[in-house]
C-alpha cells in the first residue's frame, strides 16, 4: 500500500479513506489497515532503502561520477529545493542517471548557500572523492555555488576538484540563448511577458497539449531563472551570487512585448492570436474539422500559441501553415459572415505564410538538436560536433535569407553559439570525452578545431599517464633468472624477453588513433568501449569516466517535474523532509530502484506478479 502511495504521489489520508476500508474489508473480513502515521513512518523505511541502493549501485561502478543539480520553487514561491542527480557508467558499460537527492533550501539561493547542502550530501555519502564533472544552466549562482562546493570539499579533507576545468553549461540551455539572440534581434522574445527571477519547474521542452484545448487569451508571465554567464557579470554581482539579469547578448533589445508591430512580428501575432481563438471556440473548432474534410486535409490539428516555450509556439505555427487552407477559408466564412470581428479582421498573404515557413525551419533545427542532446546517454561526446555543424548550419541559412526578413537574426545567434562553443573547449571533460569517442578521437580536432589539436593531445596524454599507474599491477620482484646476463654466443638464440615485466601499454595511445575498428557518428559508443576494453585497459578506464558526462541537465529537470505532482495545492502542509522523501522515492521507483531488506518481501510478491498472466499481459500466448 506504501508503494502505491509513492508510485502515485497520493497523501497519506488515502490510507484512512472510508471507502478503501470498506473494499479491503469486503475482500478480507480480518484485514485492518494501519493509520496514516504509520504509513509515513514506513515510507521513511522505504526512502532509506532505496537510498541506500542507490548508494551501493554507485559504489560498485568503481567508476568516476557526473553531476547534474538545479533549483526549483514550489507553486507561489515557498519552498525552495536543490535537485541533484548523478550519471555514472557501471561495469557492464551501461549508462546509468540516477536520481541522488532534492534538499531543501531555507534561505535565499544565492550561489554561496546552494553550495552548503550540495558538499554535505557528497561528503555524508563519501561521494565528493568521485567527482569529476559538474553540469548546469547558466545562472549566475551555479557558477558561485560550483566555485563554493569545490572548495567546501578541499576543506573537508583535502580533496582537490578543479571546477574551473570540470563545470558544463547545459547543452541545451546554451541553445536557448542562441536561439534568444536570434529572435531578439528581429525584435521577437522568446517569451510572452517580463521575466521573474524566481525559479520554476520547466523540462526543457514542455509537452504540448492535445488540439483543441482550451487556452486564455491573456499573456502569461515567464518564472524561467534567469541566465547569465559570468564574463557578462561585474565582479560584484558574481561574487553575491545574484541572479542578475539575463545574457546581455541576449537580451539586450528585449521588451515587455511579444511582437514587434510591423513585419515577421506582426505576422506572428496575427497566426498565434488566431490559432488561440480557433482553439478557445467549439463551434470554430467544427467548422474547422468540417472545411479541413471538404479541402483534403488531413494533418495535425491546430493548437494555441501559448505559454512561454518555445517548442510549442514552433508546433503551433507549423501546424497552422500545413492547414493554412483552412485557416485562410475561415477567415473568409468570418469575413463575409460575422464581418471579420471574431478574428479580428486578419487576413494573411502567400508572403506572410511564406516567411512563418523560414521561421519554422529556423525553430525545426533548434527542436530536433534539443531532442537529441536532453536524453540519457553519452551525449558530452557529441557537443563539440553540435557545435561545430550547428555554426556551419547558421552560416548556410543566413546565406540563404540574404536580403530577407530574417537575415539581422543569424549574425548573432552565430556570435553566441561561437563563443560558448569555445568555452566548451576549454573543458576537459567534454575535450576528454570527444577524443575518447571512437568516431572522432583526434581527428575531430584536427579537421574542425586545428588550434585546439595540440592542447587537446596534450590532455589526453597527460590523463593517460595519470591514470595508468593507478591500473598498473604490483611490480613483481625480478626473479634471478630474469637477472642473468646473456651470454654473447648465445645472444641470437635468446627468444625471451630480458625483462618479461614490461608490456606494451606504451604503445595503446598509438594502437587507438591508428585502429581500424572505427565506429560511426550515430553508433553506440558504449557497446564499442565494451568489446574493445581488453585492448585499451588504461582508456577504456577513462572512457568510463568520461563518457559518463552529462551535457545537459534536462536530468534533473524531470526531477522537478515529478516535484510538482506531489506538491500540489491540497498538499501544501508537507513538511519540506517529507517532500524530499516523497520525491526521491517516487523517481527511484521510476528508476527501477529495489528497496531491499526489510522489504525483500514485498519485491517477492511484485516479481511473482509479474509472472503472472493476470497481471501481466504480455505472458498471454
Amino acid at each position: 500500500m506504501v508503494f502505491w502511495l509513492i508510485r502515485h504521489c497520493l497523501p497519506w489520508a488515502r490510507f484512512e479513506d472510508r471507502t478503501l476500508r470498506i473494499a479491503m474489508d469486503y475482500v478480507d473480513s480480518t484485514t485492518k489497515l494501519h493509520s496514516r502515521t504509520w504509513a509515513a513512518e514506513t515510507a521513511h523505511k522505504l526512502y532509506l532503502a532505496q537510498q541506500r541502493t542507490v548508494l551501493e549501485d554507485i559504489n560498485k561502478s568503481d567508476s568516476k561520477i557526473s553531476l547534474v543539480s538545479d533549483v526549483w520553487t514550489t507553486k507561489g514561491g515557498h519552498k525552495a529545493f536543490l535537485g541533484i542527480s548523478v550519471c555514472y557508467i557501471t561495469k557492464d558499460w551501461v549508462y546509468q542517471c540516477r536520481h541522488l537527492s532534492i534538499k531543501y533550501i531555507s534561505w535565499h539561493h544565492k550561489g554561496i548557500y546552494l553550495a552548503a547542502p550540495f558538499a554535505k550530501v557528497l561528503i555524508k555519502n563519501e561521494l565528493h572523492k568521485k567527482i569529476l564533472s559538474k553540469t548546469t544552466d547558466s545562472g549566475s549562482n551555479n557558477f558561485t555555488m560550483t566555485k563554493e562546493l569545490s572548495r567546501l570539499i578541499e576543506k573537508h579533507d583535502g580533496t582537490f576538484w578543479n571546477n574551473n576545468v570540470n563545470h558544463q553549461r547545459c547543452f541545451c540551455h546554451v541553445l536557448a540563448l542562441i536561439l534568444g539572440a536570434g529572435l531578439a534581434a528581429v525584435k521577437l522574445s522568446s517569451a510572452e511577458g517580463p521575466t521573474s527571477k524566481k525559479p520554476e519547474n520547466f523540462p526543457t521542452l514542455e509537452t504540448i497539449s492535445e488540439e483543441g484545448e482550451l487556452f486564455e487569451d491573456g499573456v502569461q508571465v515567464s518564472e524561467a531563472e534567469e541566465e547569465i554567464d559570468p564574463d557578462d557579470v561585474p565582479a560584484s554581482d558574481s561574487d553575491s551570487g545574484s541572479e542578475g539579469v539575463e545574457n546581455t547578448e541576449v537580451v539586450q533589445n528585449k521588451t515587455k512585448g511579444k511582437y514587434a508591430t510591423s513585419g515577421i512580428g506582426l505576422t506572428l501575432k496575427k497566426i498565434d492570436y488566431v490559432c488561440r481563438r480557433i482553439c478557445s471556440s467549439p463551434a470554430k473548432q467544427a467548422e474547422y474539422k468540417v472545411w479541413a474534410q471538404k479541402l483534403g486535409y488531413d494533418g495535425p490539428g491546430i493548437i494555441g500559441g501559448y505559454g512561454i516555450r518555445w517548442n510549442i509556439a514552433y508546433e503551433s505555427r507549423n501546424r497552422a501553415y500545413q492547414a493554412r487552407k483552412v485557416i485562410n477559408q475561415l477567415l473568409v466564412n468570418e469575413t463575409e459572415n460575422g464581418n471579420g470581428k471574431y478574428f479580428n479582421g486578419y487576413e494573411f498573404s502567400s508572403k506572410e505564410w511564406d516567411n512563418i515557413k523560414v521561421l519554422n525551419s529556423v525553430l525545426k533545427e533548434f527542436l530536433y538538436l534539443t531532442k537529441r542532446m536532453e536524453g540519457d546517454g553519452p551525449s558530452c561526446s557529441m557537443v563539440l560536433y553540435e557545435y561545430s555543424r550547428l555554426i556551419d548550419n547558421l552560416g548556410q541559412l543566413k546565406q540563404a535569407s540574404k536580403d530577407g526578413i530574417l537575415e539581422a537574426m543569424f549574425d548573432p545567434m552565430i556570435k553566441v553559439a561561437s563563443k560558448y562553443k569555445e568555452l566548451a573547449l576549454k573543458c576537459e571533460p567534454i575535450l576528454m570525452a570527444t577524443m575518447l569517442h571512437p568516431a572522432w578521437r583526434l581527428l575531430l580536432f584536427a579537421n574542425k578545431f586545428p588550434s585546439h589539436h595540440s592542447s587537446a593531445q596534450t590532455l589526453l596524454v597527460k590523463k593517460f599517464k595519470e591514470r595508468q599507474p593507478m591500473l598498473k599491477p604490483p611490480a613483481l620482484p625480478p626473479t634471478k633468472e630474469a637477472s642473468q646476463k646473456v651470454d654473447p654466443e648465445d645472444e641470437g638464440y635468446n627468444f625471451y624477453p630480458v625483462n618479461p615485466s614490461l608490456d606494451d601499454s606504451e604503445d595503446e595511445l598509438n594502437r587507438y588513433h591508428e585502429t581500424k575498428f572505427s565506429l560511426g557518428i550515430k553508433g553506440n559508443v558504449l557497446l564499442w568501449w565494451k568489446t574493445q576494453a581488453p585492448s585499451f585497459p588504461v582508456l577504456s578506464s577513462l572512457a568510463r569516466d568520461y563518457l559518463a558526462c552529462a551535457s545537459s541537465s534536462a536530468t534533473v529537470e524531470r526531477t522537478f517535474s515529478a516535484a510538482s505532482n506531489i506538491c500540489t495545492t491540497g498538499r501544501s502542509a508537507l513538511a519540506p523532509r517529507t517532500i524530499e522523501r516523497c520525491i526521491s522515492s517516487h523517481l527511484w521507483f521510476r528508476n527501477g530502484v529495489e528497496a531491499q531488506h526489510d522489504f525483500d518481501d514485498c519485491l517477492a510478491i511484485f516479481s511473482n506478479a509479474d509472472k503472472n498472466p493476470k497481471f501481466n499481459p504480455d505472458l498471454i500466448l
